[in-house]
């Protein structure tokens, strides 16, 4: 634990909590710095996990008193997130929103009322959840029918609209399910009649015939009356499979224990608790599987279409910290919140081990590399812990850091062509050869990521990382320093 005065003198940077956020050295971390993104990468037992504690333990005692979305990947960090409010005080604000507790939310409610969204964009939230749900099932998906899911999903939720009924996501799925399958089908009574889809049609009409629609709503009853009694009748049983199954993809995780009972509503807890300085944290951690990282997505989404109604000056700002944020990001959406992030006061943290599983998730072909490149990207501050074996990180950032000219010196000897008589006498049969040349070389060789203390008894419970800032210069002269600091056993 104890290092000499030199050590702490000329060696990395530590970070200090002050009035803002955190000092490194003699060079800040101010909290108006945060709008623009953290990212926060390093392999499993990097010391990743420790500098999260560190740091949303200077945002919580911030005196703006952020409102603060903790994605909980793993089962003991709720508790760990309860602690940090304690700590600072703020034990009144924190709310932990678990399967075991009694907190519900109205999903589709909440899009509906508190959001305004209209059919199609609720069917648009559905299709990145879905996109989210195959891609943690290790599975791929195809635009194709990721489209025509959402106008699938649009027509049903435009039936709901002018049946005058509030949908939910077991009421959506089962009129999916429920569709015509053939023209024969469509065009029967029995549809009509013993079908969901079918009930639904004839309580819409009803109040269509009874003038209790508007324009707009008599214009979106009849496109979905004739896409479902028409169109899609006629585009044959694999077609319709594949759009039926692509549309309940993103109401299955909402379908099943225990999130069926979280987001069916009432509506207890609701993302707006953010607005008054909440701290809420999301208890779904990996072990309930899949279905868990889509319900914190659908939460954070929530979240982000909340902020973006409202701009910045009117409230306090708003955390979210997603840690294995590979599971929870939907890179186009996140890529439009990010870029306007500031303006509405989101504060996005996103960790992970990583490039590597982020271009598993999103493809893991080329178009992948280049959507995790972005999605980092957008982060404009990134602390770079120790990356283990993923090759693609240490590069990335070995590259980001940039190259100088270094002078490389080499030396050598040859038989000396006219020795003296005293060369003869000494054996001095070689002369010495000197050389050099001008190489760029990396700033950060690679071998310097791979140094990088890891905390625990080996390394005197120290931690070491790179920060990184696009566009500013620390007191080194470059965008990046090395920070180190202490664990906290503690904790």
């Amino acid at each position: 634990m104890f290092r000499s005065l030199l050590d702490r003198l000329f060696g990395p940077a530590q970070p200090i909590c002050v009035s803002d956020l955190m000092q490194f050295g003699t060079d800040a971390l101010w909290f108006e710095q945060m709008y623009s993104g953290v990212a926060l990468l390093g392999a499993t037992g990097s010391g990743k996990t420790s500098f999260i504690e560190l740091l949303m333990r200077a945002i919580i005692e911030h005196n703006s008193k952020p409102g603060i979305l903790w994605c909980c990947a793993k089962s003991d960090e709720a508790e760990r997130a309860a602690k940090i409010a304690r700590r600072a005080g703020r034990s009144d604000d924190f709310v932990r929103f678990s399967a075991e507790g009694s907190y519900s939310l109205d999903l589709f409610g909440y899009l509906q009322q508190n959001l305004k969204q209209t059919p199609d964009g609720i069917a648009r939230f559905c299709d990145r959840m879905a996109g989210l749900a195959v891609a943690n099932q290790g599975s791929g998906d195809d635009k194709t029918w990721a489209t025509q899911s959402v106008l699938m999903n649009t027509h049903a939720l435009n039936l709901f609209a002018a049946a005058g009924e509030p949908p939910n996501p077991q009421s959506l799925f089962d009129v999916i399910v429920s569709v015509p399958k053939d023209a024969s089908s469509a065009a029967g009574e029995a549809f009509l009649k013993h079908s969901t889809c079918g009930q639904l049609i004839v309580e819409a009409q009803l109040r269509y015939k009874a003038g209790l629609l508007s324009t707009a709503e008599r214009t979106a009853f009849e496109r979905a009356v004739s896409y479902f009694l028409t169109y899609l009748p006629t585009t044959g049983d694999r077609f319709l499979g594949s759009v039926m199954a692509t549309a309940v993809t993103g109401l299955s995780p909402f379908l099943q224990p225990p999130f069926a009972q979280l987001f069916a509503g009432p509506t207890t807890i609701s993302p707006d608790v953010l607005f008054d300085g909440a701290i809420v944290a999301l208890d779904f951690p990996s072990v309930h599987g899949p279905n868990a990282f889509v319900a914190q997505a659908a939460f954070v989404q929530l979240v982000q279409m909340m902020l973006l109604r409202s701009p910045m000056g009117q409230r306090r700002p708003v955390v979210i910290l997603r840690d294995e944020c590979q599971w929870l990001v939907s890179p186009d959406w996140d890529e439009k919140v990010q870029t306007i992030a500031r303006s509405h006061g989101i504060i996005t943290i996103s960790a992970c081990q990583g490039h590597a599983p982020l271009i598993v998730q999103f493809g893991g072909d080329e178009s992948a590399r280049v959507r995790t490149q972005a999605f980092l990207g957008n982060h404009m501050t990134h602390f770079v812990f120790a990356p283990g074996s993923d090759i693609e990180t240490r590069d990335h950032y070995v590259n980001l850091f940039g190259q100088s000219k270094q002078l490389m010196l080499s030396g050598g000897q040859q038989p000396n062509p006219s020795p003296s008589m005293m060369d003869r006498l000494l054996g001095c049969d070689f002369v010495p050869t000197v050389g050099w040349s001008q190489n760029m070389l990396p700033l950060v060789p690679p071998e310097k990521f791979g140094d990088l203390k890891r905390g625990g008894r080996d390394h005197d419970y120290c931690i070491e990382a790179y920060l990184f800032q696009a566009g500013r210069r620390f007191s080194n002269g470059h965008p990046f320093m090395r920070i180190e600091f202490e664990q906290d056993l503690t904790s």
